[in-house]
């Protein structure tokens, strides 16, 4: 891949190492990153491709999931790799389970993330797919972090997604699959 990048003095100013970068190829991005001691920060960073090579490159490259990734933050940071502040959206297009011998295509997704208090949170809707999804995701500065989803399959949903379902449980009356997650980081 062509990775492009230029160094910028002015992040010297306040003892960070900065760089705006610039990737064409399989994956593109682009933005300002600039790292210091315990910190990275990054501005208007953009980031397109297979979700697959940036699953593989944030150390998950056997998560059996596929797509195409867009990533839109205004600002992002994070002390010892943990999210302080960030704002802009994520989205998933065509989100595939790729553990079936054919890939289940779930839908397109997006996440809108916006600071709440001292908290992040990730607001989870569905853009289009057999697979109803909403809910949110919560990062705290303490490294304690809470995920709520409530998924729903569509009348189009394939009996595969069904029975991915059912193995989360039973529906609530309203037909809602739920999944809660909480813990703390290392």
């Amino acid at each position: 891949q062509q990775l492009h990048w230029k160094l910028r003095l002015s992040d010297l100013l306040l003892a960070r190492l900065g760089a705006d970068l610039d990737a064409r190829g399989t994956t593109l991005l682009s933005g300002h990153v600039s790292r210091s001691l315990g910190s990275l920060r990054a501005r208007e960073l953009r980031v397109a491709g297979p979700l697959k090579t940036v699953l593989a490159a944030v150390n998950q490259p056997f998560a059996p999931l596929d797509g195409e990734l867009g990533l839109a933050l205004e600002r992002l940071t994070l002390r010892q790799n943990w999210p302080q502040d960030a704002q802009g959206t994520v989205r998933i297009d065509k989100l595939s389970w790729t553990l079936a011998r054919d890939p289940l295509v779930l839908g397109s997704y997006e996440a809108v993330i916006a600071p709440d208090g001292d908290d992040l949170v990730a607001t989870i809707s569905t853009l289009a797919g057999s697979l109803e999804v909403s809910g949110a995701a919560r990062a705290r500065p303490d490294r304690h972090y809470e995920l709520h989803l409530q998924m729903r399959p569509r009348g189009n949903a394939p009996p595969m997604l069904l029975n991915l379902l059912n193995s989360l449980g039973a529906p609530d009356p309203q037909g809602y699959y739920h999944l809660r997650k909480e813990g703390q980081a290392p």
